[in-house]
């Protein structure tokens, strides 16, 4: 509060506040139902982070982003510290960051940026159209503004951005369904995430925007000062931050999570639109500041710089995709959009969840005041019930002789009455708990008998799981004996047990702040995982058995398949039973299944690699099919079965390409010829392969290739393969094309020999064209490099080298014919 404190301060906060305020109710009025994505910005500025706005386009993202940036100047310039730029498939990490000093790379052969021009050198920054940009420039930006820092070498260059707004034109829903894995971590950076819907909850909205648009609107006249928003911002960091309020926003996190993760079962085509990471958990408390100076600011000038229950309500905007007014959310049935009403019903379905979550908040004041002290005899309470004593004990002050007395009274009783006895009955934990929530919240976290019967909590649990784990040490021999089928029927009575009491304890933990569920997980995550363990063995087992002699393909499909189709039904039901009581244990047996099956990716397609080029598609599908109908597919990590599957044939490319080079020199040249080394060379490209095993593994692939042909996606699930193996598939496909070059370059050098007929050039002629070998050749190219994207400088050599060739064909040509 010292910021604020003295009169030059307070003169200082006084303004600056009244003109933030200013200057965003004059963009609400002149940007309607745009609420949401206006408080995002407004915290984003005072916490220093950063915003995205997704949505169809013609809904003034991008002119919104003008608006506010536009308008912050420096007092000391009168101009924005404004980094602009649009991103497009070629935009490079040059442009963010500004140009090469030359002067500095020719003289030391070090890269270094002129900084001062890019991102790194502007308070603010808009970001038109990011995902139009590569994967490896989103990591780059992303590092950018997350770090605030450029490192090149041993050298780091710190940079001055502080809030940048982004945007996109795609739904985010449709994004993130594109890469999911990478493109989740590159929004879980960003703080804010907007959606700008293309209609509105009310005509007269619309009618607005139509006499703005239309009519003589008043320009927006409002200015901040970077300044400004500096006073702000360093009153946010003093806002004050109760020990409370950060367990409870621990336990409003962890059911919000549970909450969402419920949704996410209930509703098989909802995916959330935010990951709820360690990152998103503590900046999610650290924008509880801004919020609190927020809304002291727009709300209630009077409240105390210090955060309260009543701001967690604002987290709507930090944890889902914010945006659109409640009430057009909820005329989700009238949208004739199929695209923009599954964005809206995604949305409908987390305001549901946060607002389910919110219910569930522990509202206990964060603050009770202090009781009247008074002296209490602690042998005049001797004849008292526990409660009695309690309450006594409530009037105490901190520090009375007299109470510590009272304390060790309580104590003793506790003692006398059984509960120290180990229990793992939830009367004990409720009996314990209910004591120890009274005791702390009345007498503080370091008072002797609420430690006590922390500890004593936290004795009963680790108590309880070690009793509901008993029986694991005797699987591993059961195992040995009568496979993972008796192992899954021992596992039942445990796992079931285990399930029931951590229910139990989740409950309990709603009910008593003080009982961390954190810990309750913790203990858990450690019993659950020996089970997990001894189940991996079993199936690990089970799995080497089921495959040890099916060395074919058709034992794969006649032997292997049909016993592990047997025990991953027997998980499967073993599964749903324990659904019912913990589903968090069905995510977990998934995990051991996709873990213990791992290994058996590159046996399963091992017969790819004694398969014919020609028929290695054909017999993927057989395995993949019998994979499939052993219910094993679906825990098979698709890129790593891409890869193994390429692998096979890489190698056999690689074969036929070290068999070529290896030929006696080519003596015969001519149509056959030509002919006969085409058959002798795989059919296609080994990224043609790529395609169609894409196609087969990925049925999402498929809708959207049929949907919009484009060759993005494959290139997307191609970018997750090993460096070395897309190397591979480059030194293949461009050896494999390069053999045809090859031969007409041959074939040109022999009828340029002395000697040689004129016809011999007018054949090699003709064949080039009545082959069409330019087109083959760019259109191989280009489909590499479409996969491949980063050996399109290669592949552009490649299509030179033959239209040199041809240029040189044409002008021998030419050239005879003259002298004819």
């Amino acid at each position: 509060m010292e910021a604020i404190s003295g009169s030059g301060a307070a003169g200082r906060f006084a303004r600056s506040g009244a003109r933030f305020v200013g200057f965003f109710e004059e963009l609400r009025e002149a940007f309607v139902e745009r609420d949401d994505i206006l408080e995002q910005i407004a915290l984003a500025l005072l916490g220093r982070e950063h915003v995205l706005m997704t949505g169809p386009p013609g809904t003034a993202k991008s002119q919104l982003a003008r608006a506010v940036l536009g308008r912050i100047l420096d007092a000391k310039t009168g101009e924005p510290s404004l980094f602009a730029r649009q991103f497009t498939e070629n935009t490079v990490l040059t442009d963010l960051v500004g140009a090469i000093d030359f002067k500095t790379l020719m003289e030391t052969g070090r890269s270094e940026h002129f900084t001062d021009d890019g991102i790194m050198g502007s308070v603010h920054a808009f970001l038109d159209e990011v995902f139009d940009g590569r994967d490896m420039l989103l990591r780059s930006t992303l590092n950018l503004l997350g770090e605030r820092e450029l490192k090149e070498g041993k050298r780091t260059t710190r940079g001055r951005v502080e809030c940048s707004l982004m945007t996109t034109n795609r739904y985010l829903v449709e994004v993130l369904d594109e890469s999911r894995e990478s493109l989740l971590a590159f929004v879980d950076r960003i703080a804010f995430v907007g959606f700008v819907p293309k209609g509105f909850a009310h005509e007269e909205s619309m009618r607005k925007v139509m006499r703005q648009s239309l009519g003589a609107a008043q320009p927006l006249r409002t200015y901040l000062t970077i300044q400004d928003v500096d006073v702000l911002q360093e009153t946010v960091d003093l806002v004050r931050v109760p020990p409370e309020a950060c367990d409870r926003l621990v336990e409003f996190l962890a059911i919000f999570e549970h909450e969402m993760a419920a949704a996410v079962r209930a509703t098989p085509d909802f995916s959330p639109s935010r990951y709820l990471s360690t990152r998103t958990r503590v900046r999610a408390g650290k924008l509880l500041k801004s919020v609190a100076l927020y809304r002291k600011l727009f709300r209630d000038p009077t409240r105390a710089l210090e955060i309260t229950l009543e701001d967690f309500e604002a987290l709507r905007l930090v944890l889902l995709q914010s945006g659109p007014p409640k009430a057009l959310v909820a005329q989700l049935a009238k949208e004739q959009d199929p695209r923009e009403a599954r964005q809206l019903k995604i949305l409908q379905t987390e305001r549901d969840v946060f607002e389910r979550s919110l219910a569930k908040l522990d509202r206990t004041p964060l603050h009770e005041p202090a009781p009247t002290a008074r002296t209490l005899d602690s042998a005049a309470w001797n004849g008292h019930s526990l409660d009695e004593l309690l309450t006594g004990l409530q009037t105490a002050a901190p520090g009375d002789p007299s109470a510590n007395a009272l304390s060790r009274l309580i104590l003793r009783r506790i003692i006398e009455q059984g509960l120290a006895a180990h229990s793992n009955s939830l009367a004990s934990l409720e009996q314990t708990a209910r004591l120890h929530d009274h005791v702390e919240r009345k007498r503080g976290p370091v008072d002797p008998l609420a430690q006590w019967l922390r500890g004593r909590n936290l004795g009963l649990i680790e108590s309880a799981i070690e009793r509901a784990s008993l029986g694991l040490e005797g699987l591993s021999e059961a195992r040995r004996e009568r496979g993972v089928l008796a192992t899954l029927e021992l596992l039942s009575p445990i796992v079931e047990n285990l399930l029931v009491w951590a229910e139990d304890a989740r409950r309990l933990c709603e009910r008593t702040p003080h009982l961390t569920a954190a810990r309750v997980t913790e203990l858990f995550e450690i019993s659950a995982g020996a089970v997990a363990n001894r189940l991996h063995e079993a199936l690990h087992t089970e799995i080497e058995g089921a495959l040890s002699d099916a060395a074919t393909r058709a034992e794969l499909v006649d032997v292997a398949a049909p016993r592990l189709k047997s025990v991953l039904e027997a998980l499967d039901a073993f599964g749903a039973r324990t659904e019912s009581i913990h589903p968090a244990f069905t995510v977990l047996l998934e995990g051991v299944a996709r873990a213990a099956l791992a290994p058996l990716t590159a046996r399963a397609l091992a017969p790819l690699a004694r398969a014919p080029r020609d028929e290695l598609i054909p017999t993927f599908d057989a395995l993949w099919e019998a994979l499939t109908a052993a219910h094993v597919a679906r825990y098979l990590p698709l890129d790593d079965v891409l890869a193994s599957a390429l692998k096979c044939a890489v190698a056999q490319d690689k074969a036929f390409i070290q068999s070529a080079r290896q030929r006696p020199a080519i003596l015969s040249f001519g149509l056959e010829a030509y002919h006969e080394l085409r058959k002798s060379m795989p059919r296609t490209p080994l990224c043609y392969v790529a395609i169609e095993l894409c196609l087969r593994l990925d049925s999402a692939a498929i809708l959207e290739f049929a949907r919009a042909p484009g060759l993005d996606p494959f290139a997307a699930r191609a970018g997750r393969l090993p460096a070395d193996l897309r190397g591979d598939l480059w030194a293949c496909d461009s050896a494999r094309i390069a053999l045809s070059v090859e031969f007409f370059e041959a074939w040109l050098a022999r009828s340029l020999a002395a000697g040689a007929a004129d016809s011999e050039l007018f054949r090699l002629l003709g064949v080039l064209e009545q082959e069409e070998v330019g087109a083959r050749v760019r259109l191989e190219t280009e489909l590499i490099q479409a996969v491949l994207p980063e050996v399109a400088p290669d592949g552009e050599k490649l299509r030179v080298r033959l239209g040199e060739l041809f240029i040189a064909v044409r002008g021998a040509v030419q050239a005879r014919s003259s002298k004819a």
